[in-house]
């Protein structure tokens, strides 16, 4: 990263200065802001230690949210098979029932009107299975979606507040 970079020049600069004008800056500086170049070297090195926590903490959470995606979708999958293979379970039964029931004329009428009414309640069935297992994924990818933008509005203001960090150190050390 550049970040790194750029924390090592200024570590190496105020360490070892760039030549004796740069030198006799740094003692301009230590005398206005009372620094101590190892009061100055330990801060840089405190951020640069504290950079990768940051970072790092920023990429578990998007692996965290992209594992969330890929269990919502396998759960939505999942909802849905079963809710087919209920429906098929159920119109196969509705469709045996009605066979049995064939022997005579009424039997036949009857049937045939139950059977109607199996596989009817039986597609409703489905499409109650199926539109609740769809909101439950609606629901649960929202909620990823949220949880997205807020570590992405996370990890803007990370940025901002490196690139501050850095337009500050080369403003006071540049």
């Amino acid at each position: 990263m550049d970040i790194y970079r750029l924390l090592d020049e200024l570590e190496t600069l105020i360490e070892h200065g760039k030549d004796d004008n740069w030198t006799s800056k740094v003692r301009l500086l230590r005398r206005i802001f009372f620094l101590e170049v190892e009061d100055v070297v330990s801060l840089i090195q405190q951020i640069r230690a504290s950079l990768p926590k940051d970072m790092q903490h920023a990429l578990q959470v998007i692996e965290e949210q992209d594992n969330m995606l890929k269990e919502a979708q396998e759960i939505a999958d999942k909802k849905k098979d079963e809710a087919a293979t209920q429906a098929e379970m159920m119109i196969r039964q509705a469709q045996e029932d009605a066979k049995v029931l064939v022997s005579n004329h009424e039997i036949t009428r009857t049937a045939d009107i139950e059977a109607k009414k199996i596989n009817e309640q039986a597609l409703r069935n489905a499409e109650e299975i199926r539109n609740g297992a769809l909101v439950y994924a609606d629901n649960l990818i929202e909620r990823t979606m949220r949880t997205l933008d807020n570590t992405a509005s996370q990890i803007t203001q990370l940025q901002a507040t490196a690139k501050s960090s850095r337009e500050e150190l080369r403003k006071n050390f540049g």
